[in-house]
């Protein structure tokens, strides 16, 4: 029985771009977690010490399918439509937007999309200026945080999905760190292996790691 749904939370791959213009339309073709054509931007960005210069906020290397190389990308070769975007989402933030009406960005999503400073769990200032984002800040959701309601099913979603109108859309959580939890990874003696399209490891630090190990061209940091 559908009414006796109360909530429903969405769990999705990170990296990518979503946007979505003004009105939600839609004016730019998504760009899935696989697309590398904006490799000659972070390879800039390597060579020319920015990686390092924000790797004391980010924590991470920068690689060709995270938001900045993309939007950067866009905004060199499609500027007009850009200029209609309204809103860059990760997929299961775009999924929420279309449930709900509202617009948020999800932290874990964004954690790993080079736009955040971790150690403030926001947007930087510094981030945007020097990955040249400052320009299309305002099309950057608000921050949310997984476990928070971000809206409720609207009456257009209801029809399309079966959901009760009304039903409580829960942020959810980036896959990787969903896939730690559901494996039960809650401290430094457990490792979690998961097969998918990048086969990531991962594992539990008390302390920031500040070193990567980074290669040219590398999918992987």
């Amino acid at each position: 029985n559908r009414e006796d749904i109360i909530g429903i939370s969405i769990s999705g791959h990170g990296k990518g771009l979503y946007p979505v213009g003004f009105g939600g339309k839609f004016v730019l073709d998504s760009i899935l977690s696989t697309d590398n054509r904006a490799y000659e931007y972070t390879d800039k960005w390597r060579e020319d010490g920015t990686v390092e210069d924000l790797r004391k906020l980010t924590y991470q290397d920068l690689i060709p399918v995270q938001v900045p190389a993309l939007v950067n990308r866009l905004l060199d070769n499609k500027k007009e439509e850009m200029d209609e975007v309204e809103w860059f989402f990760g997929i299961k933030d775009f999924l929420r937007y279309m449930m709900t009406g509202v617009a948020n960005a999800e932290i874990t999503d964004f954690s790993g999309s080079g736009i955040l400073d971790l150690n403030t769990k926001s947007y930087s200032d510094e981030i945007f200026d020097k990955l040249g984002l400052a320009e299309v800040k305002e099309k950057f959701p608000p921050l949310v945080k997984s476990t928070e309601v971000t809206g409720l099913v609207t009456e257009e979603a209801s029809k399309a999905t079966g959901l009760p109108v009304g039903c409580k859309v829960v942020a959810g959580a980036f896959d990787i760190d969903a896939s730690a939890i559901a494996m039960d990874i809650t401290n430094e003696d457990y490792l979690a292996i998961i097969g998918g399209t990048r086969s990531i490891n991962e594992f539990i630090s008390k302390d920031f790691k500040t070193k990567n190990r980074t290669t040219k061209n590398s999918l992987y940091c």
